[in-house]
């Protein structure tokens, strides 16, 4: 995804607090159901909070603890998902003829989904965290992601500002990064 920096900057320096921005005249909030319903995902039902869940998963345990060879111990992300997406793959003529195979690779593309586009950090890493919250495929549809997606947008927002009016004053291109998926910003600000 293309992002205009200058369209971020303008947005950062009008963030007033919480999830609110100064919109000419108008204060535009934007609530977990905007975010539900621009993303297509839940906004309504069980909270997610990262900061008590555990990444010692079945999953984590499968694909990206120490010592896996498809992974190598390396962390939750977009690379490390295509690696354990490709062995995978490989370890059968025909991908995915097991169950299990097919909920494992169901598991590896979420992780690639939400590391790369939901929720992604500086380095399309994944917290951890997040797989207790898809280690159960039949729950994900009773989670409220909207409001996960929503606060980890928001996450350094204020920090954000301070780059963009510290780089006006000195009239240099600020270099802010917002974690999450700006996408529900872009359609925000129109």
């Amino acid at each position: 995804m293309v992002v205009n920096t200058f369209q971020l900057d303008d947005l950062c320096e009008r963030f007033l607090e919480k999830y609110t921005f100064q919109v000419k005249k108008k204060e535009l909030r934007v609530t977990v159901e905007d975010v539900g319903k621009i993303l297509s995902i839940p906004y309504i039902g069980t909270p997610i909070d990262l900061s008590c869940a555990s990444n010692d998963t079945d999953l984590w345990r499968k694909f990206f603890d120490k010592g896996k060879s498809s992974t190598k111990g390396r962390r939750a992300s977009a690379i490390t998902c295509k690696d354990a997406i490709a062995a995978l793959q490989s370890q059968s003529k025909i991908p995915c003829v097991s169950k299990d195979d097919v909920d494992d690779m169901c598991h590896l593309r979420l992780v690639l989904f939400f590391s790369t586009f939901l929720l992604p950090s500086s380095k399309m890493g994944l917290n951890g965290r997040v797989l207790s919250y898809i280690d159960n495929l039949d729950d994900l549809g009773r989670m409220n992601w909207a409001e996960c997606v929503r606060y980890l947008i928001f996450l350094n927002m204020k920090e954000c500002k301070k780059a963009v009016l510290k780089c006006e004053v000195e009239k240099m291109v600020s270099k802010p990064y917002l974690f999450g998926c700006t996408l529900v910003l872009k359609v925000q600000s129109r």
